[in-house]
């Protein structure tokens, strides 16, 4: 049961679960995905350094390249446009209850940014509070004291904006057909067992989808509407 399986064949992943003649309460231990064969560049990296240490040309031949308890120490960046095929990567993840980031390459290169941007923002901030200092302790006349006012709003909004950015909070929606693995995504989206999640039958409800006239995403809950 501690083993992962990788299905060679065309067979989906649900029927091989429902054929391995598991139980109920021993289903969720078997950890089996699809093999997906890399027709592009991918780059096992190890995240501390950011250095490529492998370059695997499969599923299977990733996991058996990568120690397990090592696997949050490594993120997985794919050299393609292709996002179906990053979804499709996740998903046998997901099966394998394997914690590891899995990223294109242009994510890639905007994470850097924003994780340098991270690292800078305490003197982008205390500069431009040193240059309103200085500017306003400047002696002018007349002739040039709106332009310094100017001057003083201006960077007054800039670190507006930096603050802004800097504290932005983040919304996710998940929406989808039942049983399709809503409650999987928001737990690793949380890194917690939130969401409760099972191979037994949902209870039944009903969901009402209109479509939004202003291009938002709203939920409405106990008399409360949420806009995504």
């Amino acid at each position: 049961m501690n083993r992962k399986v990788i299905l060679q064949d065309e067979i989906p992943v649900f029927q091989f679960m429902d054929n391995s003649g598991a139980d109920g309460n021993s289903i969720h231990k078997i950890k089996v995905a699809r093999e997906i064969v890399f027709d592009f560049e991918t780059y096992l990296k190890h995240k501390p350094t950011g250095k490529a240490v492998f370059m695997p040309q499969s599923l299977s031949e990733l996991i058996s390249y990568i120690d397990e308890k090592e696997m949050p120490d490594y993120s997985l960046v794919l050299d393609t446009e292709d996002k179906d095929i990053l979804s499709e990567i996740i998903q046998q993840m997901l099966y394998l209850d394997i914690d590891m980031e899995v990223m294109l390459k242009n994510e890639e290169s905007d994470r850097r940014e924003m994780e340098f941007f991270g690292e800078i923002f305490d003197d982008l901030k205390g500069n431009l509070e040193k240059a309103k200092e200085q500017i306003s302790l400047k002696q002018s006349n007349r002739a040039i004291k709106e332009d310094r006012d100017i001057v003083i709003k201006t960077l007054s909004d800039i670190g507006d904006m930096l603050v802004d950015i800097h504290g932005k909070d983040l919304k996710v929606a998940i929406m989808a057909l039942k049983k399709s693995g809503k409650s999987v995504i928001v737990n690793c989206l949380l890194g917690e067992e939130y969401a409760p999640a099972s191979a037994e039958l949902p209870t039944f409800n009903s969901c009402i989808y209109r479509k939004s006239v202003d291009s938002t995403i709203s939920l409405n809950y106990h008399g409360q509407q949420m806009i995504f």
